[in-house]
Order: C-alpha cells, then sequence, then structure tokens
C-alpha cells in the first residue's frame, strides 16, 4: 500500500514535495508545479504518448536507472532533493 507521502503534490516547508507515484500527468497538470517549477512541467509533457504519461511516475522515471531519464536534468539542475524509503 502507498504511504501518503508517495502520492500527489504538495507544499511543505517552502519546499515542493512531489511524491513516487505521482504520474507525469499530474505534473503537467499542477498549478503547483507550473507556479514554482514550470520546467519540470515542460519535461513531463515530452514524455512519450499520452498513455506514458498517464501511467509513469516520477519515482519509476528517477530509480530505473536509465541514462536517458526525461526528469533528471531538470532535478539535478534545480537541486532537488530525492527521499528513498525501502
Amino acid at each position: 500500500m502507498a504511504d501518503q507521502d508517495d502520492l500527489g503534490i504538495a507544499r511543505r516547508d517552502g519546499l515542493l514535495s512531489i511524491g513516487a507515484l505521482t504520474t507525469y500527468t499530474d505534473i503537467r497538470r499542477s498549478d503547483e508545479v507550473a507556479r514554482h517549477l514550470p520546467v519540470l512541467a515542460e519535461a513531463a509533457a515530452t514524455i512519450g504518448a499520452a498513455q506514458i504519461q498517464n501511467r509513469g511516475t516520477i519515482g519509476g522515471n528517477i530509480v530505473n536507472a536509465s541514462p536517458a531519464g526525461d526528469t533528471l536534468p531538470v532535478l539535478l539542475a534545480t537541486d532537488a532533493r530525492i527521499v528513498l524509503g525501502s
């Protein structure tokens, strides 16, 4: 079962928090992302077709270890912090 922190997009302690199970479609449509990190919304819009954007998640994109990780350059350039759990 997914932890509540794994889901959705929220502002927490002045930071934009994006859960691992947040889809590219959720990122593209988020007012918070558009306001605080529009380049991530742009990157999410370029990933695959609509079917992939509806099912693919930012967490999956980060941890699949592909050198073609579409969100990785944006996260690196914006000094993103990633919290991993097992």
